[in-house]
């Protein structure tokens, strides 16, 4: 069975505890495993508090678009992009703003691509709020887990969250459809699918 960082950091504190012999390589990663793993978890609470300002903002203004409608957002720190599905056509807002201050309205786009009809199938994702210290990571373990942080949620009507999560922008295993996340994360990018 192969370790988990976790696991590995207990492992190893359970040694300097009961005064083993450690070597300095065994230290040094401990360390980097304690600071790796308390930084995902500061960097994960704040992301949430973060994420959920900016976020019922940005719902708050558009609230009588959004209101019976379907949509989906997705968004770093810096781009929101908001799907909305009303009677099976697709509209994309596109939001901008820097760390510090709210997202404001930068674009706005009618979407015809195949996959919409995916991406607005609540079976493609996993129910609830998930985020690196989530039950569904307890039964599937990160195996990466790198970049900007993200809030994605799935929305049946204004603010009625099907499911919303807080991750990173890379990361492995994903709660949805794997072809709906390299859409968005394409999407976020900038890049173009061939």
């Amino acid at each position: 069975m192969e370790l988990t960082p976790f696991m590995e950091m207990v492992k190893l504190s359970r040694i300097i505890l009961q005064n083993q012999h450690i070597d300095n390589m065994k230290m040094k990663k401990l360390i980097y495993l304690f600071i790796l793993i308390n930084s995902l978890g500061y960097s994960q609470e704040n992301s949430e508090v973060y994420f959920r300002k900016k976020i019922d903002n940005v719902e708050s203004n558009i609230k009588n678009i959004l209101n019976g409608r379907q949509y989906i957002i997705y968004s770093t720190p810096y781009e929101l992009h908001l799907i909305l599905n009303k009677q099976n056509r697709y509209y994309e807002f596109i939001f901008k703003g820097d760390y510090d201050n709210e997202y404001e309205l930068y674009d706005f786009n009618i979407i015809n691509d195949n996959i919409m009809q995916d991406i607005f199938n609540v079976s493609n994702y996993e129910a609830g709020i998930i985020s690196t210290d989530s039950e569904f990571y307890r039964k599937k373990p990160l195996e990466i887990i790198d970049g900007l942080s993200t809030y994605f949620s799935f929305n049946t009507d204004y603010q009625k969250r099907y499911c919303e999560y807080f991750l990173t922008i890379f990361v492995k295993p994903v709660p949805m459809n794997k072809e709906i996340y390299q859409y968005l994360s394409f999407k976020m990018l900038n890049i173009e699918k061939e």
